[in-house]
C-alpha cells in the first residue's frame, strides 16, 4: 500500500522523513529532525502528545494526567502556563516519576530522562517584557517540580514582543532551565521577522518545533513546506479539529476501509485523523480525558493510509476555514 508524507516522499512507518525509532512501552515513534545543522542530535521528540488544554487543575485532573503517563504511556505532555493546570501536572509527575525514595526498578514510575515536557509563554508575560517571561517560565517550573523544561514555546507571535520573548528564551536555555526552543501560532512574515531581529545570524538558536493548527480541515501546506524547509519539526495542536468533524462523511469512509484491519476491529475517525498527522510528518496533538481513548488515540502504527486516502482527506480544507482561522490568529496576536 502507498503512503504519502506531506513533502510526498516515501517515508518511513510513521510518515516521519527523520530519524525515528520507538519508546519501548508504548507504539508511537521518537522523531529527531534530520534536517538543521543547528539542532541537536540529541532533540527527540515523541510524535504523539498529551495535550492538557482544559484539563481540570484537580485532583480529577491529577488522575487523568497520572493515568496518561502511568497507564496509557504518553512521554511527550504538552502544557502552558494559561492553560492553568501545571501544578496538577506537578502532582502528577511527582506520580509518575522515579526518585532516589522511589525508583523505578518494578515499578511504572520512569526517568525524567524519558519525559518530554512542554511548556509556552502566554502574551501577557510577553507584553510585561523579559523579566515578566523569565518569570513566567520559573514560575511553570515550580508548579510542575522540574529543574528544566524540554520545550518551551512562544505561545503567541505578539507584535513588537515575540522577538524580546524568545530572546529571553534563548538565554534561559543557555542557563539549563530549557533545552529547546518552540514557536506557536507563527506565520512566515513572523518567523522571517524572528530570524532578521537576532544578529548576528550565527546567535540565533532555531526553534526545535513549531505547532500550529492542521488538521484534514485546517491544512495549509505552503506553510508547512517553509517550516520543514527551515528544519523545524511541525506539532498539530487540534489534530482531531472539533468533535463534529469525527462525524464527517469522508473521515467515516475512510476509517471503514481499513475495518478489516485488528481481526475485524477495524479503526476508528479519530485514528484516522491522527494517522494522517502522522504521516505528513508531523507530531500529533491529542487530548481526552478518559484512559480508553487515550489508549485508542495512541495505538497508530499498525495501519496506513493509502495515497488517495490521504489526498481525501487533504481536500476537507475549504478557503472559508483557513479565513476564519486566520481571522481568530489575527485577534489571538493582538489579545
Amino acid at each position: 500500500m502507498s503512503t504519502a508524507t506531506e513533502t510526498g516522499e516515501a517515508g518511513n512507518h510513521s510518515g516521519c522523513n527523520s530519524s525515528c525509532d520507538k519508546d519501548p512501552t508504548y507504539s508511537v515513534p521518537i522523531c529527531s529532525p534530520a534536517s538543521s545543522p543547528s539542532t541537536p542530535a540529541s532533540a527527540r521528540v515523541p510524535s504523539l502528545a498529551f495535550g492538557l488544554y482544559k484539563i481540570p487543575d484537580s485532583d480529577e485532573g491529577v488522575g487523568i494526567m497520572a493515568d496518561a503517563i502511568l497507564e496509557a504511556g504518553y512521554r511527550h505532555l504538552d502544557s502552558a502556563s494559561i492553560y492553568g493546570n501545571e501544578r496538577s501536572l506537578g502532582r502528577a509527575l511527582a506520580l509518575a516519576l522515579a526518585t532516589t525514595a522511589a525508583p523505578s526498578n518494578g515499578s511504572k514510575r520512569i526517568e525524567r530522562s524519558r519525559l518530554f515536557v512542554a511548556s509556552k509563554v502566554w502574551n501577557d508575560a510577553q507584553r510585561g517584557g523579559r523579566d515578566a517571561v523569565r518569570k513566567s517560565v520559573l514560575q511553570s517550573l515550580r508548579d510542575l517540580g522540574l529543574d528544566y523544561l524540554d520545550l518551551c514555546y512562544v505561545h503567541w507571535p505578539v507584535p513588537g514582543h515575540f522577538v524580546e520573548t524568545y530572546r529571553e528564551l534563548m538565554d534561559l536555555r543557555r542557563e539549563g532551565k530549557i533545552l529547546h526552543l518552540g514557536i506557536s501560532n507563527f506565520r512566515i512574515e513572523d518567523y522571517e521577522e524572528l530570524e532578521a531581529a537576532i544578529l548576528p545570524p550565527e546567535e540565533f538558536v532555531p526553534p526545535l518545533v513549531h505547532q500550529l493548527e492542521v488538521s484534514p480541515f485546517l491544512y495549509r501546506p505552503e506553510t508547512l513546506r517553509y517550516f520543514k524547509e527551515k528544519g523545524v519539526l511541525l506539532a498539530a495542536s487540534k489534530a482531531l479539529h472539533r468533535a463534529a468533524t469525527l462525524d464527517d462523511p469522508v473521515v467515516e469512509a475512510v476509517a471503514e476501509s481499513h475495518s478489516h484491519h485488528r481481526g475485524g476491529a477495524g479503526v476508528t475517525p479519530p485514528q484516522v485523523l491522527l494517522r494522517w498527522g502522522l504521516q505528513k510528518g508531523l507530531v500529533v496533538l491529542a487530548k481526552t480525558s478518559r484512559l480508553s481513548r487515550m489508549v485508542e488515540n495512541r495505538d497508530l502504527l499498525d495501519f496506513e493510509l493509502s495515497l488517495a486516502e490521504v489526498e481525501r482527506l487533504d481536500a476537507l480544507t475549504t478557503p472559508g476555514a483557513i479565513e476564519t482561522r486566520e481571522a481568530l490568529e489575527a485577534q489571538r496576536r493582538e489579545g
